[in-house]
């Protein structure tokens, strides 16, 4: 009952947020936004670790399909990442997907600190660069995709208002 008149007061002022948005509890701010978004993606790339390796465990040769699914693994959670990173911040998906990126792939370099070298993938420079740099569009990508959503139903709800 609360909710419907608060959002009752919120139609009549003529504002086109809900209440309930996710918006409403998020922190402020393009940083804080694109850590969450880093946690988001770490979570993701966890979770969907876990079921790549009971999927690829159940393969003739696990070995052969690591690596592939170890960057999709990593492209998805990235994408997804900064999907929520720029529903967060509710705007500027470049910057808050560069960021994003950016931090993620600080994080993946603090966590690999530990390990040999001798464990490395073996990619070439350019290789690896480009590996890198994919995280970051894939992020930027999950951004605008975050970022489109909120402004087509902003524009849905002006073109209802206006009727």
């Amino acid at each position: 009952m609360k909710n419907e008149i608060s959002r009752k007061k919120y139609k009549s002022v003529g504002h086109a947020r809900d209440v309930n948005s996710i918006r409403n509890f998020a922190p402020k701010g393009i940083v804080p936004c694109s850590a969450i978004g880093v946690g988001v993606s770490v979570i993701m790339a966890i979770l969907l670790g876990f079921i790549s390796a009971a999927l690829i465990y159940k393969t003739a040769d696990p070995a052969s399909y690591i690596v592939p699914t170890a960057f999709s693994v990593l492209y998805i959670s990235a994408l997804i990442g900064g999907f929520f990173a720029s529903k967060l911040n509710g705007g500027s998906a470049l910057l808050c997907g560069l960021l994003s990126g950016a931090l993620l792939l600080a994080f993946a370099f603090i966590i690999s600190l530990p390990i040999s070298s001798s464990l490395s993938s073996g990619y070439k420079i350019i290789e690896g660069l480009s590996l890198r740099a994919a995280v970051i569009v894939c992020t930027i990508i999950g951004a605008f995709i975050g970022t489109s959503k909120q402004n087509s139903k902003s524009k849905k709800r002006k073109n209802h208002k206006k009727r």
